[in-house]
């Protein structure tokens, strides 16, 4: 019977093979190491987005404002309204928030009392569509509604 498994020793150790450089490759890593100098933390190198000059500080915001990206919290509340505008509104104090919160539960009940005359669901949709726009930070006018909660 022929022996199938053979030992560790049975098998030819073999080097791995040195893989060879273009010269240009290696002449070019010394140059950029060259211009490093890693004792000063200093360097030669010109990174993009660095500043032009040392008097110049760019201060970076910290945070995102809440307004500048889509708000998709605010669309939940349109589109679960009025429960979910009414869970917003107690996770979230902000006055934009709250404003369209308020509205969104208005729009959510009145969508609810038309919905026994078949316009609810055409509300439904409306409330959506402003709670697109509301997300993408655009302050939709709701008729009647609106100016009931600004006074």
């Amino acid at each position: 019977m022929v022996d199938t498994f053979k030992r560790k020793t049975d098998f030819k150790k073999t080097e791995p093979k040195e893989m060879k450089r273009s010269p240009m490759a290696g002449r070019f890593l010394e140059d950029e190491k060259s211009r490093l100098k890693h004792d000063t933390g200093e360097s030669e190198m010109v990174v993009v987005g660095e500043m032009a000059g040392p008097n110049k500080v760019e201060s970076k915001p910290e945070k995102e404002s809440a307004s500048g990206g889509t708000r998709w919290d605010i669309f939940c509340a349109y589109f679960f309204a009025p429960l979910g505008s009414l869970v917003l509104y107690l996770l979230n104090k902000e006055q934009k928030t709250v404003f369209h919160c308020k509205q969104s539960a208005v729009l959510g009940i009145v969508g609810m009392v038309l919905s026994v005359f078949l316009i609810g669901f055409f509300v439904w949709l409306y409330a959506i569509y402003v709670g697109y726009k509301a997300a993408n930070g655009e302050d939709v006018d709701v008729p009647m509604i609106t100016s009931a909660l600004k006074k």
